[in-house]
């Protein structure tokens, strides 16, 4: 496994992230930098789920929130 994908693994030879682990926050990391290079505003919970929002046009609008795992 080589360039991104070792940067965001604890193991070398496959993807691995323990919860809480360096790998780990080296992926929350990336994606909170790839949701504000996108314009989102970014936070993290205490459980460590990376959150993005991004402002509609007209703010008084219902927010659509979307998930996903890392």
């Amino acid at each position: 496994m080589s360039g991104l994908y070792e940067q965001v693994s604890d193991a070398s030879e496959y993807l691995e992230r323990t919860f809480l682990s360096p790998a780990s926050t080296r992926a929350i990391d990336l994606i909170r930098k790839w949701m504000e290079d996108a314009g989102l505003r970014t936070w993290v919970d205490q459980m460590g789920n990376v959150h993005g929002r991004v402002e509609g046009a007209n703010a008084n609008t219902e927010a659509l929130l979307i998930g996903s795992h890392m």
